[in-house]
This record gives structure tokens, C-alpha cells and sequence, in this order.
């Protein structure tokens, strides 16, 4: 079994190595901690390791490796966070690693240049690993430290297991290619789909960051028409003029939200994050209440409202996502 005390070494290790560049991502989540394995042989040792810890999650192969994810019974508490995800990966082929926790995962809730901007306000001489700037799925950009690193991105690791478990969404996200051809839309994945609240009558919600609404209605028309039956209109959310396009694939209906503002800003985006949050920390008790009351008709907001006494739960839960995981986890 694994001693979760080197996770408070390494993750003490690492915030001095975020202090010496005067970097602060303390309004950030850590969603999940690296462990990194030196060989093949040893993966399945580390991986026997862990499985008395929590639930293995996923095991699946990505370039050529195969990677495992555990959800922890006891979750890691450091600090203000709530740490609850491990991913063990195996060493890619011909690469020499050094077995140990090796970096930490943060969801953000900004633009990746943002993020970069405010970074190098303070830290100039920081240099940035953009190769997973390329994922369709979830890009991450990464500083490197002395043997730590951090990598940031928009979702958290269990989010993304959800929809790389769900076949037909993945199933449409790889044949409709949005997340690829509209990429220069900075793509969101919102909705109850990822976070397992999802209902038969749930739909796919993705959101968009286009300066210009028109030629964003045209991409998506060159992208989409003749193989759905696009349903498009302009209106004002949340004081910004908006597009929107609706169709239904086999499966479920698709939401695409477009506006002249940051995907990760908007309102649906910060509602997913605390939601994802809230559920992390409260587990499977929160989720299936969740679940039904939306069975019962109620909308996602006004269903974690209900739970959370949320006077105003759309405003509400915008001002919960300030909190840490330790304040949130005294909510209930």
C-alpha cells in the first residue's frame, strides 16, 4: 500500500517551488496528483498499490501506455484542497522516469493566454510546455519545476473519465468533429453529461468564444448541415448577445452557446465547475439526490439550490465556486 504522507512531501515540495516564482494558484482546484511509475513491471506493483486506497476508475491505453485513475475512500486534505483522484501511468517506451508523485493537476476557470499573462506579470523568466495545447479533448498547458511540475486545463480528470466512458458521446464527439474544426472557438463542454447527473432527456451543451457571431454561424453550418437539422437563433444571455444552435443526433440533443466572451466564463461554464466541485466533495449521496430531484422536473440549478438552501441558486452558486474545498465542504 502506498503512504498517502509522501503526497503532503511531494505537493510540499512543489507550492516552494511555486513560491520561489511567486506564483499563486490558490483560487485554482487541484483535481488530481500524478504518480508516475519506472517501469512496466513496476506499473502493475504500483497499481496493486493503490487498488486498497479506492476505486479504479479507468484503465485505458493512450499513446501507446496504458494509464490507470483511482478515486481515493479518504481523500488527500492539503491545505484548503480536497484531492481525491491519483492517476498512475505507465513510463512511455523508452523514456527513464523516477518513480513518485510527479505533478499536480489544476482545473482554470480563464483562457489559457490569461492565465499565461498573469503568470508572467510575476514570474518573467517562466517558460511554458504547450505540446498539449494540441488536445482536442481537454488541452493542458504545463510548467516544469526541479522533479514537479503543473499542468493546467479546464476540466477535471474524473469529468473527462465521464465522457471517455460514454460511448455515444464520444462516439459523436469524434464523428462530428466540433472539438477539432472549431477549435479556434475555444470549445467548453458543459451540461450534466460529464458530471453523471444526466437524465434520458438531458442534452449536450457546448459552449463557444466567437468575436464574430455571423462567421461562427457559418462554420458551424459548413461543419454540420446535411447531416443534422440545424436549428439556429440570436438572443441576449446574461447581457451578451448570443447564438445558438440546436439539433438532435440519435441519441440526445446538442446545444451549441456562443458569445463575444470567454467559453470559460460564462455562466454555464462557473455552474459546471462548482457542481463538479460540490459533487467531488459531498460523493455519491449528493449525486443521486441531485438526480432526483431533476427526475422529478427540476432544472440542475435550481436542484442544487433546493439541496444547498440557495436563495438565488444561478447567482448563488457563481459566489459558492469562490469558495475553497475546505469551506464548501461545510456547506451540508
Amino acid at each position: 500500500m502506498i503512504d498517502l504522507k509522501l503526497a503532503h512531501t511531494f505537493l510540499d515540495h512543489l507550492f516552494e517551488q511555486l513560491q520561489s516564482k511567486n506564483i499563486n494558484i490558490d483560487s485554482y482546484e487541484i483535481d488530481h496528483l500524478c504518480y508516475r511509475t519506472s517501469s512496466d513491471e513496476n506499473y502493475q506493483v504500483i497499481k496493486d498499490a493503490f487498488s486498497p486506497l479506492g476505486e479504479c476508475l479507468i484503465e485505458s491505453e493512450v499513446n501507446g501506455r496504458l494509464i490507470a485513475t483511482y478515486k481515493l475512500k479518504n481523500p488527500i486534505l492539503y491545505k484548503h484542497w480536497i484531492i481525491d483522484l491519483i492517476e498512475v501511468p505507465a513510463p512511455k517506451q523508452g523514456k527513464i522516469t523516477q518513480e513518485g508523485f510527479e505533478h499536480i493537476e489544476v482545473v482554470i476557470d480563464c483562457d489559457f493566454e490569461e492565465l499565461e499573462k498573469s503568470i508572467l506579470l510575476n514570474a518573467p523568466d517562466i517558460s511554458f510546455e504547450k505540446k498539449g495545447l494540441e488536445k482536442d479533448l481537454n488541452p493542458e498547458l504545463e510548467i516544469e519545476f526541479d522533479q514537479c511540475a503543473v499542468k493546467f486545463h479546464h476540466k477535471s480528470l474524473e469529468n473527462i473519465i465521464a465522457i471517455e466512458k460514454n460511448t455515444v458521446l464520444m462516439d459523436f464527439l469524434n464523428s462530428s468533429q466540433i472539438l477539432n474544426k472549431l477549435k479556434s472557438y475555444s470549445p467548453c463542454i458543459s451540461g450534466t453529461l460529464p458530471l453523471n447527473i444526466h437524465t434520458p432527456h438531458s442534452d449536450l451543451d457546448i459552449l463557444f468564444c466567437a468575436q464574430d457571431l455571423a462567421q461562427f454561424e457559418r462554420d458551424v453550418t459548413q461543419l454540420l448541415q446535411g447531416r443534422f437539422d440545424l436549428q439556429m437563433k440570436r438572443t441576449t444571455k446574461q447581457g451578451q448577445e448570443t447564438s445558438i444552435t440546436v439539433f438532435h443526433n440519435d441519441h440526445f440533443k446538442v446545444e451549441l452557446f456562443a458569445q463575444n466572451y470567454s467559453s470559460f466564463k460564462q455562466q454555464a461554464n462557473i455552474h459546471f465547475l462548482i457542481e463538479a466541485r460540490l459533487l467531488k466533495i459531498f460523493k455519491e449521496e449528493l449525486r443521486q439526490r441531485v438526480k432526483a430531484l431533476k427526475e422529478e422536473g427540476h432544472k440542475t440549478e435550481p436542484a442544487f439550490g433546493m439541496i444547498f438552501n440557495l436563495s438565488s441558486p444561478y447567482d448563488d452558486l457563481i459566489k459558492l465556486n469562490k469558495l475553497s474545498d475546505l469551506e464548501l465542504s461545510k456547506l451540508l
